[in-house]
């Protein structure tokens, strides 16, 4: 009875925030634009593509004040592929989400709680320490050495339950509990996921870190489950605003239990322009499990300004790989709208991307 109680009291949240309340905004971002992908030993794919650079979506938000400094809150936001004939939510070739983040919750001055499908902590810590990050140009998606830290689909958790400090003194914090496996009667017990994240921000420096402990349970018999490794994933990252360059830096390490750690670094900067223009530039590289295994890439791109709402852009990002590894810049496959897979170099062949939208 009290588990029903609790369910339909978060229910009334959500409706009270949109239907008795004016305080709703609505949201929502589009991107579209052309790429080139090369790849050793394949031939170059060309395509028009949406969020190239950033997701494009639409969203709403809004909350509801209970007294006290007491609200309700509320998010839904869902994907657009508006390169194709498509629904609200239904997922594009670089952006593989078709719902990007819904939840309600309590906010107040001891913090913000939320209930649902969550942008977790290290989906945040994922998505700020490098300048190009979660597009076509980004660094940090190819490379591996994460699970949930991740500027992307991998950061986002379903069943989740998250919290975020109000900041004091610079420092604020962010917590995740994730069911990953809820109710799956073929288990003993669900998998779950635990994350920790603290934030310091003074003058132009912020220093975040973060901390993943996945636990994997095996079931007795089957054939489904062989494993219960567990996984342990961290990251601490960097940025320092000069004013005239910005500068970003980031480390994460990944270790299934059993076997050898797997780690990743970025180093990046932004550079303003013109009046109205902004150079990014990064490079990154992986220390994977095996020799010759590791691959590097590095990005350039140039943003520009026509208004406040409206960007032009345009980049070029290049991955090279050593002997025995086998990494490319095209997106994966994406079975909800028939993509295949773009086709991977042979070993230690290099693959590249240019694109403008």
């Amino acid at each position: 009875m009290f588990k029903k109680v609790i369910a339909l009291a978060v229910t009334g949240l959500a409706s009270g925030a949109v239907f008795a309340q004016a305080n709703v905004t609505v949201y929502g971002l589009l991107d579209a634009g052309y790429n080139e992908v090369h790849t050793d030993g394949a031939r170059t794919e060309r395509s028009i593509d949406s969020s190239q650079t950033a997701g494009s979506r639409l969203g709403f938000k809004g909350s509801e004040d209970l007294g006290d400094g007491l609200k309700a809150v509320f998010v839904l936001e869902y994907a657009l592929a508006n390169d194709i004939n498509s629904t609200i939510g239904s997922a594009s070739k670089w952006s593989a989400t078709a719902t990007r983040q819904a939840y309600v919750g309590l906010a107040s001055d001891y913090g913000t709680l939320t209930l649902g499908r969550l942008q977790t902590a290290a989906f945040t810590w994922a998505c700020s320490y490098s300048p190009l990050t979660g597009g076509i140009f980004g660094t940090d998606l190819r490379l591996g050495a994460r699970t949930y830290s991740d500027c992307g689909n991998a950061g986002r958790a379903d069943n989740a339950v998250g919290y975020v400090s109000p900041t004091l003194a610079g420092f604020t914090i962010a917590a995740n509990h994730i069911l990953r496996t809820e109710g799956d009667t073929a288990n003993v017990a669900d998998d779950y996921a635990n994350q920790l994240g603290v934030t310091y921000l003074i003058g132009g420096l912020q220093v975040g870190v973060i901390y993943n402990q996945v636990s994997r349970n095996k079931v007795p018999g089957s054939t489904t489950r062989t494993t219960d490794s567990d996984i342990r994933e961290y990251g601490i990252g960097a940025t320092y605003d000069l004013k005239v360059v910005k500068l970003f830096a980031s480390y994460a390490n990944n270790k299934v239990e059993g076997f050898q750690a797997e780690s990743k670094y970025q180093v990046g900067t932004t550079v303003p322009v013109f009046q109205n223009g902004l150079i990014l530039a990064s490079y990154a590289a992986n220390s994977m499990i095996g020799d010759e295994t590791d691959s590097q890439i590095w990005s350039v791109a140039y943003n520009h300004n026509l208004s406040k709402r409206s960007m032009l852009y345009a980049g070029y990002g290049l991955l090279t790989n050593e002997a025995k590894a086998q990494r490319g810049m095209g997106p994966p496959a994406n079975p909800s709208i028939n993509q295949p897979a773009y086709p991977l170099p042979p070993l230690g062949g290099n693959s590249s991307i240019f694109g403008l939208g």
